[in-house]
């Protein structure tokens, strides 16, 4: 990266606290680390400013309750980018874990398909390789 800039954020004072003590533990300055985190985030989604072949982990949790919605349906129609699919509980918690690889414009569609359709879950992409 080139050079820095400026610009002011306004965050929750808890999650401003978090980020405070984090920083202190790592090390790093509340800057760093905002740089650090975000610097992942925008790699995490970097299917969405630029189509490209990429390799990655879907994860699925929902906590707490049963999850009412089949995901069946939605599997198959991505089966062309799903490599692996796995289901687990961790006590009332259940989680799928998908291996895909593809078009990330196919992925991005299979983790907003997942994230509308899935009610009360959480939706994570993690890559892995890019093309």
């Amino acid at each position: 990266m080139t050079g820095k800039k400026r610009f002011g954020v306004s965050i929750d004072s808890a999650l401003a606290d978090m980020l405070d003590t984090i920083a202190k533990n790592l090390g790093l300055t509340r800057s760093q680390l905002v740089e650090r985190a975000l610097t992942t985030y925008l790699e995490d989604h970097a299917h969405l400013v630029r189509p490209h072949k990429c390799t990655g982990l879907l994860l699925l949790t929902c906590n707490e309750k049963p999850r009412k919605t089949s995901i069946a349906h939605i599997i198959e129609t991505y089966r062309d980018v799903i490599v692996m699919h796995t289901h687990t509980h961790v006590g009332a918690n259940c989680i799928d874990l998908f291996l895909v690889n593809g078009p990330s414009d196919r992925i991005a569609e299979l983790h907003k398909n997942l994230r509308e359709r899935v009610k009360d879950c959480a939706t994570r992409y993690i890559p892995l390789f890019m093309d």
